[in-house]
């Protein structure tokens, strides 16, 4: 899993319905549309998300978090955040990293 990866999954598992179609994603994930479209074949085939056509728009799709797309994030947080704070603790006092971990506790419970 790549940060990019793990940006899709994010912007999905906050998007209202865990949806968000796949021409906003490339925005949103700060990707040219073709990356976006490889990523997203990838993280489809690895079963992490599915797509759905929009009711609407025919032509439009949207992209949607699957369970084990949930359960990638959580594994992928669980690694970038062991980073976070080893770079927090090389940087910041005692006291402050006290005041950052009920912050960046809620931003992950928020997350889940």
């Amino acid at each position: 899993g790549s940060l990019s990866d793990y940006g899709v999954l994010f912007t999905l598992s906050n998007a209202p319905g865990g949806r968000v179609r796949l021409s906003e994603l490339a925005d949103a994930a700060m990707m040219s549309r073709s990356g976006a479209t490889r990523l997203v074949n990838r993280l489809e085939a690895g079963g992490f998300l599915e797509r759905i056509a929009c009711d609407t728009d025919k032509r439009g799709m949207f992209a949607v978090l699957t369970e084990a797309g949930r359960g990638e994030m959580r594994r992928i947080w669980a690694v970038y955040s062991s980073g976070i704070s080893r770079y927090f603790a090389a940087h910041l006092s005692p006291q402050e990293i006290e005041t950052l971990t009920p912050l960046l506790r809620r931003i992950a419970e928020h997350n889940h």
